[in-house]
C-alpha cells in the first residue's frame, strides 16, 4: 500500500503538470472522478411503509469552512437503504441508527449485519452510500475514492438523511442516532458538535453516537456539543487507531459536554466486524500518527498551525478535490504503515451486546 500511495501521488502530480493542458482545475478532476450520477428525485416526506432504498436531497460541502460559513451551492440527490422492524408503524415509532460506512465503501457486509442486528432489537437503521451518491463505484481506486468525497460530505448526508426520517411515521424523531465505521467514525466527532447541527438548521441533532474504530488524528475543536452521548469502540491491535489520540478525544468531547463510554476489546484489529475477509497484517496500510491534524473555528484544517487547504470560500468543488490529493503531500511525514485488519468473530461477538446495551440505555 505504502508503494500504491506513492505512486498514486506522483501520478496526481504528473496530472498537475498537464493542468492547463487537461483544461484546468475541472479537467483534472474530469480524469480521475466521476460526475455525480442521474438519480431519481428525492423524497421531501416518507410514507409509513417506505422502506428499502430512499432518495433525498443533500449537499457536498466538501470542506468544513464551506459548510460552517453557509456557501454550499450544489444539492443533488443522495440514497441510502432504510431497513425497519416489523414493529415499526404510526402506533409504535422506532428508534433509528444511521450508518456511515469506512473508506473502502459498502460491500463488507458490516452494515447489512448491523441493520440485521438492530432490527432484531426493535430498532431501524438506514445505511447511506455517501459514495454511490457521488457516483463513486465499488471497483474505482481506493485513493479516488477516499479524496473525492469527503467526511464532510457523509455528515451531509447524514443530517439530511436525520431530517427526512422524522417525516417517517413508523420513526420516532427523538430517537434517531448516527453511528460511523473508520472513516464514518471520523466524521462522527465532527457530527457531535453544536455549531454543526446549527449549520444543518438542526435544534437538537442526534440522540446518540457511535464511533466503531475511527482514526483519532484529527481534533474537531468543537467547544460545545448536544450533550448526546457517544460510545467508542476500539481494539489494541488496530495500529491505525493510537489509543492515547483516542483518549484525548474522548475527554475533548466530555469537556464539551457528552458522556463518554469508551470500550477497547483486548487483541482486537481494525474493521473486526466486517465480513468479508479474516483479520490479517497489510504491512504497506497507511495511517497517521504522530500528528494532529486541528480545525481552527473558520473550519480550516490546520497541520502545525499551517492550512492544509487554503482556498477561498466560492472554489469549485473540483479545485477542492485536487487540492485534498496535494495536501497528502504534507502528511507524508506523519504516515505510519502496517496494521491488522479484518474479521474476528470472536470480538464481534463481544462488541454487539455493548453496542446493543449502550442503545437500550441511551436511544
Amino acid at each position: 500500500m505504502r508503494t500504491l500511495l506513492k505512486s498514486f501521488l506522483v501520478v496526481i502530480l504528473l496530472c498537475v503538470v498537464g493542468f492547463f493542458a487537461l483544461g484546468g482545475t475541472a479537467g483534472l478532476v474530469s480524469k480521475l472522478v466521476p460526475p455525480f450520477p442521474d438519480l431519481p428525485q428525492p423524497s421531501s416526506t416518507l410514507k409509513a411503509d417506505a422502506t428499502g432504498l430512499v432518495y433525498f436531497q443533500s449537499s457536498s460541502p466538501f470542506d468544513l469552512d464551506v459548510l460552517l460559513n453557509n456557501a454550499t451551492t450544489d444539492t443533488h440527490t443522495s440514497f441510502g437503504t432504510l431497513h425497519l422492524p416489523d414493529s415499526a408503524s404510526l402506533d409504535t415509532p422506532v428508534p433509528v441508527m444511521v450508518l456511515l460506512h469506512g473508506s473502502s465503501g459498502l460491500g463488507t457486509g458490516r452494515e447489512d449485519m448491523y441493520a440485521k442486528l438492530l432490527n432484531e432489537a426493535g430498532i431501524g437503521a438506514f445505511i447511506l452510500n455517501y459514495y454511490g451518491s457521488r457516483g463513486l463505484t465499488p471497483d474505482m481506486h481506493y485513493m479516488a475514492k477516499l479524496f473525492a468525497v469527503s467526511e464532510v460530505d457523509a455528515l451531509s448526508d447524514a443530517y439530511h438523511a436525520l431530517a427526512l426520517l422524522k417525516t417517517h411515521p413508523g420513526v420516532d424523531g427523538n430517537k434517531i442516532g448516527l453511528a460511523g465505521f473508520s472513516y464514518g467514525g471520523m466524521a462522527i466527532r465532527l457530527a457531535m458538535a453544536q455549531r454543526i447541527q446549527k449549520a444543518f438548521n438542526e435544534p437538537k441533532g442526534f440522540a446518540v453516537f457511535a464511533d466503531f474504530y475511527g482514526p483519532c488524528f484529527q481534533v474537531p475543536n468543537m467547544l460545545n456539543t448536544n450533550g448526546a452521548p457517544l460510545l467508542t469502540l476500539r481494539g489494541d491491535n488496530d495500529g491505525s487507531n493510537v489509543l492515547s489520540d483516542c483518549k484525548n478525544r474522548e475527554n475533548e468531547i466530555q469537556q464539551a459536554g457528552s458522556p463518554v463510554e469508551a470500550h477497547v476489546f483486548k487483541d482486537a484489529p481494525h474493521a473486526w466486524d466486517t465480513t468479508d475477509a479474516k483479520a490479517q497484517l497489510w504491512p504497506d496500510s497507511p495511517y497517521i500518527a504522530n500528528c494532529e491534524v486541528h480545525y481552527n473555528q473558520p473550519g480550516q484544517s490546520l497541520l502545525n498551525d499551517k492550512p492544509l487547504i487554503d482556498l477561498p470560500l466560492n472554489a469549485e468543488r473540483s479545485e477542492r478535490i485536487v487540492a485534498r490529493f496535494l495536501s497528502q503531500l504534507d502528511l507524508m511525514d506523519c504516515l505510519q504503515y502496517g496494521y491488522v485488519s479484518g474479521q474476528d468473530e470472536s470480538i464481534t461477538q463481544l462488541s454487539n451486546p455493548v453496542f446493543l446495551d449502550f442503545l437500550e440505555k441511551h436511544l
